[in-house]
């Protein structure tokens, strides 16, 4: 885990209460993967991935392997099938840039991964 860690998850926590989204979970943890944090957005339910880079990211690609993906996806569809069946839902990837070991700006990729659960 790099530099900002916890931090960093909490900074994004905060900029999502204050774009008016509700934090439903910080670090859900199934044996088969972790969703950093899932929150409400209206109506619908967003599975945030939050990473960190030292340069500006020009695509969600950069920072998003397949393999994380795949994980990200199959705790998402039990997280739904729990909590949240036939729930409207998407999957965000909000990446701090740093740099000296600050950060100096947020992107929030909406819909950053293209998937369905079935």
């Amino acid at each position: 885990m790099n530099f900002l860690g916890k931090k960093g998850e909490t900074i994004v926590a905060k900029y999502l209460l204050k774009k008016g989204y509700k934090i439903l979970e910080k670090n859900y943890r199934l044996p088969f993967g972790e969703i950093d944090i899932i929150a409400k957005d209206k109506n619908e339910i967003v599975f945030v991935e939050v990473k960190s880079a030292s340069q500006k990211i020009f695509s969600p690609q950069e920072k998003l392997s397949s393999q994380k993906i795949k994980k990200i996806l199959k705790v998402a569809q039990a997280y739904l099938l729990k909590f949240y069946p036939n729930f409207p839902w998407r999957i965000d990837l909000i990446c701090l840039i740093q740099k000296d070991k600050k950060v100096f700006s947020l992107i929030h990729f909406k819909r950053a991964v293209k998937g369905n659960l079935k």
